[in-house]
């Protein structure tokens, strides 16, 4: 907060088109300094992390056509991945029901499932390989096997082809360590940043290359990389992303981290060991993912995914909280009196709108479990409020006549999320 704020008093915009301004060389700088000298040397800003992989995806075509090689134009994706919403990032994926309507309309992309598929193909029309290191974040998070992403590297070498890591997700402390590819010392021929780089706060991107892929675009005017937005390297984006940087140093972010990583990974395993429908838990630093399955061990059919028992709530604040509703889970300890530190218990709450079908359960739940007090009925409407005088903290059920997938759901109420009072620490 402080850094954007001190920056707005200087110059919150400034076009990046035939300018540039002291925060984004310093930003630059800092980012090539997390390689060795000689390696990822260039930096090209952008806004999210689709325009992170579609500059590396026009970078990697361009510079083949600028050094005689303009027949290797395509690119090669592993299966399920994600990189995107932009059409050429889109063109990248693999989930059918992100990207099937655009099929054809983007490059022409190879998925591969493994290392051994992607070696049967022939190099000669590839332009580059595109993943994210260690692990897929839409796959349902599945880790990659060690040491794939040095065997992935070791083809690119061999093959000419380039790697094009997407490290948006991956990227600034979710695995461990600053980047994903420095757990295998890995060092990619595109390097595609967003998400944490800001902290979460900015919009803000970044892709990386070399000095080699630079220098084919100088000389004349029609090599130039002819690529860039409104907003590219916005001052208050750079203050934030420096900002967020030096926070890594003063609170010693990575010194902590292991510590932190196997705290989370025994709370995973102990929430295996007591919840029958938790399947599998994959975890890659501080990425997890937990897979539900009934308890036969089959998977959940559409209708009873645990998506769909999410309830939603409107929260006048903006913050998104939820329901939770189990069908069975009726035995399952509240919040109230689960086991629960003292630091997380409920600080504050706002005041929510809650639709569903049936609200005896959940009625129930918030009478018996968590306190609140039926307060007043008005047609289809029933509000509850918490003890005390604290106000909008109430919530207001709206029994439908129907069933609204993705909206509504049934069954009781396991887990209720909770903004902390904004004076919590």
């Amino acid at each position: 907060n402080a850094a954007i704020q001190e920056q707005l008093g200087k110059i919150s915009h400034s076009s990046f088109l035939g300018f540039t301004h002291p925060l984004a060389v310093e930003l630059a700088s800092r980012l090539c300094g997390f390689f060795p000298d000689g390696t990822l040397e260039r930096v090209f800003f952008s806004d999210d992390g689709s325009t992170a992989v579609e500059c590396a995806l026009k970078m990697a075509v361009q510079y083949r056509m600028q050094t005689g090689e303009p027949e290797r134009n395509r690119f090669v994706a592993f299966a399920n991945g994600y990189h995107g919403d932009t059409l050429g990032a889109a063109s990248l994926g693999g989930v059918g029901h992100f990207f099937e309507r655009f099929k054809g309309t983007g490059y022409p992309v190879q998925h591969v499932s493994t290392l051994e598929e992607l070696r049967t193909l022939p190099p000669a029309e590839i332009a580059g390989v595109v993943i994210e290191p260690l692990i897929q974040g839409v796959n349902e998070m599945r880790p990659w096997p060690a040491g794939m992403l040095t065997e992935l590297r070791e083809w690119c070498d061999e093959t000419g082809a380039h790697l094009i890591l997407d490290e948006v997700m991956t990227g600034f402390g979710r695995t461990g360590k600053m980047f994903a590819c420095h757990h295998e010392s890995v060092i990619p021929d595109f390097l595609c940043l967003a998400k944490g780089l800001t902290g979460g706060y900015l919009p803000m991107a970044a892709t990386l290359t070399t000095g080699k892929i630079y220098d084919a675009f100088l000389g004349s005017p029609e090599k130039a990389f002819y690529y860039g937005h409104s907003y590219t390297a916005n001052p208050l984006g750079c203050a934030a992303a420096l900002a967020s940087l030096d926070l890594f140093e003063s609170e010693q972010t990575f010194a902590r981290l292991p510590e932190k990583i196997e705290r989370l990974a025994d709370g995973l395993a102990a929430l295996k060991s007591r919840h029958p429908m938790v399947h599998e838990v994959r975890q890659c630093g501080f990425i997890a993912g937990i897979e539900l399955r009934r308890p036969d061990g089959e998977k959940f059919p559409p209708g009873e995914r645990f998506g769909e028992s999410v309830l939603p709530f409107t929260d006048p604040d903006g913050m998104a909280l939820a329901l939770v509703g189990i069908p069975g889970a009726e035995s399952e300890p509240g919040w109230s009196n689960g086991d629960v530190p003292a630091e997380h218990a409920i600080r504050g709450f706002h005041g929510v709108t809650l639709l569903l079908d049936s609200a005896a359960k959940t009625a129930a739940v918030l009478t018996d479990v968590f306190g609140f007090k039926e307060t007043g009925r008005e047609g289809s409407v029933i509000r509850f409020k918490v003890s005390g005088d604290a106000e909008g903290s109430v919530v207001d059920i709206y029994e439908a006549k129907g069933f609204l997938r993705g909206h509504q759901g049934g069954g009781s109420v396991h887990h209720i999320a909770f903004r902390a009072a904004d004076d919590a620490e």
